[in-house]
């Protein structure tokens, strides 16, 4: 450890004998505060993250960059009619045990866990490490968190807890990401336009019975490692442009049930140009297929049903197949 400057060390000569030795026990001390502190920054921020901050002496001020980060959104389906089920106690153990789990796993992804709003989880990568493949990164994550959540909820159901589910958004985008606070408490965040189009495709995830959806964005960055199908094209609530959705499905690896899969998938995704561009009969027998491997599949019943309507109904010289939602 450098120190330049060594009126840091409020280290006192004492009078008599034993004084050095005082000296010594005070600097022990202070080491061992500074890695305790360490030690507990470290559930939050991997390690290499905290050695590279001090390693860039820069000091904790207020002050932001413009990066292009990957940003994660999860949040437990239901929250509210779970913890009416469960005693103050069982909701507290499971809900650690939960935040545990899912914060270790995006640690260990080089992950910067943002904070926890009740049951939710925000995240990101990209700063202050450099990673190139953030999204990719992001998206393993989501992945890994659905599968361990699964594993948890063997074990709690055998405990008598109610079966716990959770919503997964991502995006990528620029991002305004550093000191952010008052000059007396700062907190190491981000904030944008990215930040609300996360959050915001975690609870679309509700209107089409998914677990994660992540932007086109995300989706152009990592297709080529995993699985996805287009669910829509559509403008939330407090934004002007409209984004294109996809459902994380898994990842592209090259066994048979995976490649079975896929060719399920690109049918669905036919299907959906076939849609925006007003084939809705060619579109309609390309989902009928589809229905007949997946038949309760949400959003296959939904473009279903809305082609129908229009179909019934006429279709409107101004039709888009953009959808505008009117709830957050």
């Amino acid at each position: 450890m450098d120190f330049e400057d060594k009126d840091r060390l409020d280290v006192r000569r004492r009078k008599g004998c034993g004084g050095g030795f005082v000296e010594m026990r005070e600097i022990e001390t202070a080491i061992g505060a500074l890695r305790s502190g360490l030690k507990s920054f470290s559930k939050y921020v991997p390690l290499d993250v905290v050695s590279l901050l001090v390693k860039m002496k820069r000091e904790a001020v207020l002050g932001v960059d413009e990066m292009i980060l990957s940003i994660f959104f999860s949040d437990i389906a239901n929250f509210t009619g779970i913890s009416e089920q469960m005693s103050p106690h069982d909701l507290v153990e499971m809900m650690s045990e939960y935040l545990d789990e899912m914060s270790s796993i995006i640690v260990e992804s080089q992950g910067i866990v943002d904070k926890f709003i009740g049951d939710a989880i925000m995240a990101f990568w990209n700063a202050p490490l450099f990673l190139e493949d953030h999204a990719i990164i992001a998206c393993k994550v989501a992945l890994k968190s659905q599968k361990r959540l699964h594993e948890l909820r063997k074990g709690w159901c055998q405990r008598g807890y109610p079966e716990i589910f959770a919503r997964i958004g991502v995006h990528t985008g620029e991002t305004l990401v550093g000191n952010i606070g008052s000059p007396t408490r700062l907190s190491y965040t981000c904030l944008g336009d990215t930040v609300n189009t996360a959050s915001r495709l975690e609870g679309l995830n509700k209107r089409y019975k998914t677990s994660i959806l992540i932007s086109e964005v995300t989706y152009n960055a990592v297709k080529e490692n995993f699985l996805c199908r287009p669910l829509d094209e559509v403008a939330v609530k407090g934004k002007t442009t409209a984004i294109k959705i996809y459902e994380l499905v898994g990842y592209r690896k090259e066994k048979e049930n995976s490649r079975a899969l896929e060719n399920k998938l690109n049918l669905f995704h036919s299907a959906f140009d076939d849609y925006c561009k007003k084939d809705f009969k060619r579109a309609k027998l390309k989902l009928e297929f589809y229905r007949t491997s997946f038949p309760d599949d949400i959003p296959t019943l939904l473009l279903i049903q809305r082609i129908n309507d229009l179909l019934n109904s006429g279709i409107p010289e101004n039709w888009t197949h953009v959808i505008i939602l009117d709830e957050k």
